[in-house]
């Protein structure tokens, strides 16, 4: 059984892993760099499990949205100066840079990560832990 990462107990339960993605391995990059490397499974007891794939739901949802805020930015950005007759190439890749770094910190601040197991494993899973 594995501990679960949001209330580090058990639960009688076996745990639902979570998907190791870019920001779970940077994450232990980042460990491993600073000698402080666990080297274990991330996952989360029955409990947690509807709250992470609710998270997760609402992160994915922010990513899209962020997506087309940037497109729709960038789309100014190139356009409008075109129109007025002041493009500037610099100013113009600056704005892009510093809007997308804006855009990737809040997305990163928003994450969540998936779990391996969902749908009617999810069930199941709940249910064990109602009996």
């Amino acid at each position: 059984m594995a501990n679960c990462a949001i209330c580090n107990g058990t639960n009688g339960i076996k745990g639902i892993r979570v998907k190791n993605d870019f920001v779970v391995d940077a994450a232990r990059r980042i460990k491993k760099l600073l000698n402080k490397p666990l080297n274990n499974n991330v996952s989360l007891c029955g409990e947690h499990v509807k709250d992470q794939v609710e998270k997760r739901k609402k992160f994915e949802k922010a990513a899209m949205i962020s997506g087309i805020v940037i497109m729709f930015v960038v789309l100014v950005l190139v356009v409008l100066p075109v129109f007025l007759g002041r493009f500037d190439f610099r100013t113009i890749i600056v704005s892009i840079i510093f809007i997308a770094i804006i855009v990737l910190f809040t997305l990163i601040f928003r994450y969540s990560p998936s779990i391996e197991v969902i749908g009617s494993e999810v069930r199941k899973e709940e249910k064990i832990k109602k009996r």
